[in-house]
């Protein structure tokens, strides 16, 4: 903003350089700053920068509950794949 604040950012990493697949995560969008195209933007330049650089297989979760990041990422192009489920392991001793 014009005070110089962090509105939205995001990240990658190179799942398989051999592959091509690059993963997006840790998107986020200031609370006050949401609505207005910033997580678009973000987007568009990290999937924009690992096409250039020869990574033509883009994935990345997201919680099935969280409907505004959904509609953003599906306006993108992405599509559900499959489920992701997280937990807890707990290792117990026979």
């Amino acid at each position: 903003d014009d005070d110089g604040a962090l509105l939205a950012a995001g990240g990658t990493h190179i799942v398989n350089w051999e592959l091509g697949v690059g993963a997006i995560g840790n998107m986020y969008t200031r609370p006050d700053s949401r609505g207005r195209g910033y997580a678009g933007v973000v987007l568009a330049a990290i999937v924009n920068t690992l096409r250039a650089g020869g990574v033509d297989n883009i994935v990345l979760n997201v919680d099935q509950r969280n409907e505004p990041a959904r509609r953003i990422y599906e306006k993108y192009g992405f599509r559900i794949h499959c489920p992701y489920v997280e937990g807890i392991g707990v290792r117990r001793d026979a």
